[in-house]
């Protein structure tokens, strides 16, 4: 494939994902799969098949539909956003530009229009499928650019050819009546006029050719045959072409990687305000979040939501007593609300005739128990309760963290609801790294509403928990048992199934009855609503609490994510102070058990029991799924001036400040030189054993024949090395992948004191030293020996790779004469 062609099909390629990436931010498959069909009919309709391509009518109409269409869908109120619809104007010229004829500016201006394309892009929500789409583009940016490089030295070639055979060149003109045509569309189209097409210089390339040479009206002339020879140097892109855009491409996104993220952040800085009611980011709205939790819960509703992996909050512990981090272990059960009161499928919470207070501070009972910080970012929601692990107790007076004593819940000012918001809790809820299954009450405890149970309408529900307490054969006064023994049948029986969404219920009944006499399918609220009403018949004081329950720990952040799946319903018993076992008091001395405790129920079976292997292969993909949108999402899409702090600075901070306060302390040394003394006596040791021994000889022997052969392939010039590796670094670059023959000649030069400069090209080298030897020795033959030996470096390295046996004769005799020439006396260039 030629220059020309190679360089069609990169802006072919860079267009198709320049329009991907628009319409993955868009939600719009049809985009990028229009673009590629156009792509392919382009290819076909100019390269293949070679038929004329768009004339200039066809294009400046395109440029004309595009901005009418563009005008009128902003004049549009809320008909898509800012960046759409930009980005469709460029795609729709883009595609039109593919059936045209393929000269200089016509690749330019596809360059030119992918560019905007990926820049409008960014201005849209992302996935993370981004990252290796926008890696693409960049690849093939930078092998666009190379390309076009070498298109224009070939020019640059062809032209100076041009001017030896005594052509005439008169240079690039500006056309002053152009750039006024251009200025007065601009002000019809806007910027699209750039992309007008005139009727002077729009003439196709010749096929055949490969370069475009400006005359001097204006027209495109065909490539002199003298210069068609050279047109082979950049005619054959190979291997190493592309590995080089890899490597550079590469580097690139590591360099910026790193500025990326070390770049500091000064708050929010707003590039783009084209409209309120635009979709650029840098919008002063905040994100606000719909959950699947709520302070009161109608069965039937839930499933509905709870499908949704976004994430609602993060929570992270540390030891309190010497602040460090602390790793919880197992589920996490974060509280939001309790609900007391259940009438036909619905609960909510009714206060009781006083409030409860808080608990009193577990700083002052001594440094017994573990006593945890639980850090909490909690993001925009539309509701005002906050979440934690219970019990709580403040770490400092703020006035934003507030307790409702009537409802028993924790929350912060209605103003401060919508936006992200950070607090700060302390908590006696673990035992040895896990939640505790039962907290203390904070207060007296009204056990009325607690038992509040509708016989009438739930006869099979009484029924059930009495055969299975009767099948249990437990006493009437083990509460602890009892509650348990229910909360173990319930999950474990077969009978009943988790099933996630909106359940068909005869309205004409109980949801619960009908769930536990009839249609056994249903959600965590079905499971901990049954359970409840369970328990108060058989006279055990029961609530259901709804909040959000998590067991995924990110070791980044060191912290666990609840997301909107996450939201859940549980049971929590009250037991009074001799129910609760002694053991299980005396492990947790901060508590205060003088009001009895909650004893924390989960019946709800795992969904993922009943499922088959492809089903749960489905859902841990699309969990990792999800994982990987939180992902971008935190550390790239949301990498802003807190969290930058948090992942980057303050670790580095810590980092060099203990390795300054390690390197400065002497038992610090003493305890390294006595671990490495330790750690290579052990090495010794295992070392003693003769096959060990045997593998280190091995190994040893391997090591130092890779060294001696790499070094020899060093000295020797051949295809893939770099003699010139040794040279001083003032010298012309290194030139890899040379043949043998052009080893031979640079040092046949260099005798006569030529090496070749960094702004100097081989063919002005050969040139400038074929002179010089033809003078010094009277023989002009011999500047065209040197030129000769130039002509076929560049059809090796750039051209078909070899030379034929003519030819390979002819580079030799050329060798022959330089070598026999004359040398000069030291000293003697002028």
């Amino acid at each position: 494939m030629d220059l020309r062609r190679l360089i069609t099909l990169n802006l072919l390629l860079l267009g198709v994902l320049s329009s991907w990436l628009v319409g993955l931010g868009e939600g719009n498959g049809w985009l990028p799969l229009g673009t590629l069909v156009a792509a392919l009919l382009g290819w076909w309709h100019c390269e293949v098949s070679g038929r004329a391509g768009l004339g200039p009518w066809v294009v400046n109409a395109v440029i004309l539909f595009s901005a009418a269409l563009a005008v009128s869908r902003f004049a549009q109120v809320g008909s898509a956003p800012d960046a759409v619809i930009a980005a469709h104007a460029l795609t729709f010229l883009m595609i039109a530009l593919f059936f045209e004829q393929k000269t200089p500016r016509t690749w330019w201006d596809l360059f030119s229009l992918s560019l905007l394309l990926v820049f409008l892009s960014t201005a849209l929500h992302h996935g993370p499928l981004f990252a290796p789409l926008l890696v693409a583009s960049l690849f093939f940016v930078l092998t666009a650019l190379a390309l076009l490089a070498l298109h224009r030295q070939q020019r640059f070639c062809e032209l100076a050819e041009e001017q030896d055979a005594g052509g005439e060149y008169r240079g690039e003109r500006v056309d002053g009546w152009r750039l006024a045509a251009v200025g007065a569309a601009t002000l019809v189209v806007g910027p699209l006029s750039l992309y007008f097409r005139s009727w002077s210089s729009r003439k196709a390339e010749p096929e055949g050719s490969s370069a475009v040479l400006p005359g001097s009206n204006g027209q495109v002339p065909r490539t002199p045959p003298a210069s068609r020879a050279a047109a082979g140097w950049f005619a054959g892109i190979g291997a190493e072409f592309w590995w080089r855009m890899g490597r550079i491409t590469g580097y690139s996104l590591l360099i910026g990687a790193v500025i990326f993220v070390m770049t500091p952040r000064f708050g929010e800085v707003q590039l783009f305000r084209v409209r309120r009611s635009g979709s650029w980011q840098g919008s002063t709205s905040p994100l606000q979040r719909t959950v699947g939790f709520d302070d009161q819960v109608q069965l039937g509703q839930f499933g509905s939501v709870s499908d949704d992996h976004q994430q609602v909050l993060r929570i992270r512990f540390w030891d309190h007593r010497n602040d460090t981090p602390y790793r919880a272990q197992g589920n996490l059960f974060l509280r939001g609300a309790v609900l007391n009161h259940y009438a036909d499928g619905r609960w909510e919470h009714r206060p009781g005739s006083s409030p409860l207070p808080l608990s009193d501070d577990p700083r002052a009972w001594g440094d017994d128990g573990e006593l945890v910080r639980q850090e909490v970012l909690l993001e925009p929601l539309d509701r005002p309760e906050l979440f934690c692990v219970w019990p709580f107790h403040r770490l400092a007076q703020d006035d934003r963290v507030q307790y409702d004593g009537w409802r028993e819940r924790l929350q912060r000012p209605g103003s401060l609801a919508r936006r992200a918001f950070a607090y700060e809790l302390l908590t006696t809820g673990f035992l040895a790294g896990r939640q505790a299954e039962v907290s203390p009450a904070s207060g007296p405890t009204e056990l009325a509403p607690l038992l509040q149970f509708p016989v009438e309408s739930l006869p099979e529900t009484a029924a059930l928990a009495a055969r299975w307490l009767a099948d249990a054969g437990l006493p009437a006064d083990e509460a602890w048992n009892r509650a348990q023994a229910l909360e173990r049948r319930l999950r474990a029986s077969p009978r009943f199934e988790y099933r996630l969404g909106n359940l068909h219920r005869d309205p004409s009944r109980d949801p619960i009855e009908t769930f536990i006499a009839h249609d056994s399918r249903g959600h965590c609220e079905y499971f901990a609503s049954a359970l409840t009403l369970m328990l108060r018949s058989a006279g055990l004081p029961a609530r259901m609490v709804v909040g959000y329950k998590t067991d995924e720990y990110n070791n980044l952040e060191q912290c666990y994510w609840a997301r909107q799946s996450d939201a859940h319903t549980w049971v929590e018993v009250f037991l009074p102070e001799e129910a609760i076992p002694a053991e299980l008091r005396q492990q947790q001395p901060l508590a205060d058990w003088s009001h009895g405790g909650w004893l924390r129920l989960d019946p709800t079976p795992s969904d993922l029991n009943e499922l088959s292997w492809g089903e749960y292969a489905r859902q841990q993909l699309r969990l990792w799924q999800v994982r990987l949108h939180t992902m971008w999402n935190q550390h790239v899409l949301q990498m802003g001036m807190a969290r930058q702090d948090v992942l980057i600075y303050r670790p580095l901070i810590q980092g060099l400040r203990a390795a300054f306060t390690n390197l400065t302390q002497g038992e610090w040394w003493l305890r390294t030189l006595a671990r490495f003394g330790h750690d290579l006596r052990s090495v010794l040791q295992a070392m003693a054993h003769p096959p060990l021994w045997f593998a280190s000889g091995l190994l040893l022997c391997g090591l130092v024949i890779s060294l001696v052969t790499l070094r020899r392939r060093s000295h020797a010039p051949g295809r893939w090395e770099a003699p010139q590796r040794r040279l001083p670094a003032w010298p012309a670059p290194t030139l890899r992948n040379v043949p043998a023959f052009f080893h031979r000649w640079q040092l046949l030069i260099r005798r006569w004191g030529f090496q070749r400069a960094p702004n100097q090209t081989v063919r002005e080298l050969a040139a400038e030293a074929g002179e010089r030897i033809a003078a010094a020795n009277a023989r002009p033959q011999l500047r065209q020996a040197s030129l000769q030996v130039a002509e076929a470096f560049y059809q090796v390295r750039f051209g078909s790779g070899e030379l034929d046996a003519r030819q390979a004769a002819q580079v030799e005799q050329a060798l022959d004469d330089l070598r026999l020439a004359q040398r000069p006396s030291r000293g003697s260039r002028e």
